[in-house]
């Protein structure tokens, strides 16, 4: 018998990958459309910038909280955490003392859902945003990568924190958890 709530879930996680990733590579493309000087009756600037970032942010913060929600569906017998969501480098978790940790999924989910502020770093980059050097990535005749970064910040007691999430990893590592 299968679970249903499962299949669910790993529909809804995979179809808002699809739409998340939709929606952040055509703002690349808007962006380049804005007018320079970012004019009130700038379309490309103004409605469909506000438009992506309350859409974007919105599907963000669902999936995280049903990859969340999948991760405690799967707890041991005992309440431990499953290992549903490995450790893997994700991001980076930036404390206001300036120290750095790797950011996990787990801990990416947790910092989308609990971020008081969003903001979207457009970078390229020279290497494939999936590339690890053994998959095959570098065979590509091109030579600039959309490679955007999710910025969240928030607080936790009085201590604030700010995640970088690399978003492509994120969206690779959230696939690979439900399929």
């Amino acid at each position: 018998m299968k679970n249903i709530y499962y299949n669910q879930i790993e529909g809804a996680i995979k179809e808002k990958c699809w739409k998340l990733s939709s929606y952040i590579l055509a703002e690349y493309d808007f962006k380049n459309l804005e007018h320079p000087w970012n004019e009130p009756w700038c379309l490309f600037g103004n409605t469909f910038k506000d438009m992506f970032e309350n859409t974007f942010i919105k599907e963000l913060i669902e999936m995280a909280a049903l990859l969340r929600s999948l991760q405690d569906v799967h707890r041991t017998d005992n309440n431990q955490e499953s290992n549903v969501f490995p450790s893997n480098d994700i991001g980076l978790l930036i404390h206001n003392d300036g120290t750095q940790e790797v950011l996990d999924f787990r801990k990416a989910c947790n910092k989308i859902i609990h971020a008081l502020e969003y903001s979207i770093d457009f970078t390229f980059s020279k290497e494939h945003p999936l590339s690890n050097g053994k998959d095959g990535y570098s065979d590509s005749t091109l030579d600039n990568f959309k490679s955007p970064i999710i910025i969240t910040r928030g607080k936790y007691g009085k201590q604030e924190w700010k995640a970088e999430i690399y978003f492509f990893k994120f969206i690779e590592h959230t696939i690979n958890t439900v399929s």
